[in-house]
């Protein structure tokens, strides 16, 4: 677990495409804020997030399916002027929430918040995404890629993108028959709710 850690680089990683603040091979991970109410209530209503400042890709998670999926959680952590915020490829049950993604670097490639391939069930709710600074080239909140089962995107906020929500390939599965003659009524992707 990662609870109020401060991860910064102060070089251009545009010139060193490989930094990562945390890169989780076969690995879960718990990565959020620390509780600073000070009466500890429940559930805590201030936090000390962890931050991600400076980085090519801050957080990254794969999986390369030779172990069982481990799970990823993201919670109240703040990721700003990163090439890409959160890179997960084969991740298992991602839950983002409750975190800022200022977008971009002064670099001269696409950024992007959040990017989700071929990982499936994962929650995104209740995130922030905008541009960390003027950038040139197209920005990205969240690009979903070839998920393959059912998913949420939900309750975020998209402020001064090129493009909020990306979907690529295929983002849906074909679930048991419900008591229905609709063949479509069958077939559940992601979904997208009151962002």
């Amino acid at each position: 677990a990662f609870n109020g850690c401060n991860f910064k680089y102060s070089d251009n990683s545009y010139s060193k495409p490989t930094t990562m603040g945390i890169y989780a091979y076969d690995a879960g991970f718990k990565l959020g804020g620390i509780c600073t109410s000070g009466n500890y209530s429940y559930p805590c209503q201030v936090f000390d997030n962890s931050t991600f400042d400076g980085f090519y890709k801050a957080v990254v998670s794969v999986n390369d399916g030779s172990v069982g999926i481990r799970p990823m959680t993201v919670k109240n952590t703040d990721f700003t002027n990163n090439s890409y915020g959160l890179f997960a490829l084969r991740s298992g049950y991602p839950l983002i929430l409750n975190s800022t993604f200022s977008i971009g670097q002064d670099s001269t490639q696409c950024a992007i918040g959040i990017y989700a391939e071929q990982t499936p069930n994962f929650t995104i709710e209740q995130d922030t995404f905008s541009v960390a600074m003027l950038h040139p080239y197209e920005n990205y909140g969240i690009v979903v890629k070839n998920s393959k089962s059912q998913n949420q995107i939900y309750k975020n906020v998209f402020r001064g993108l090129y493009c909020a929500n990306l979907s690529v390939g295929r983002n849906n599965t074909w679930m048991m028959p419900r008591n229905t003659t609709d063949a479509k009524a069958n077939i559940l992707g992601l979904e997208y709710r009151c962002n």
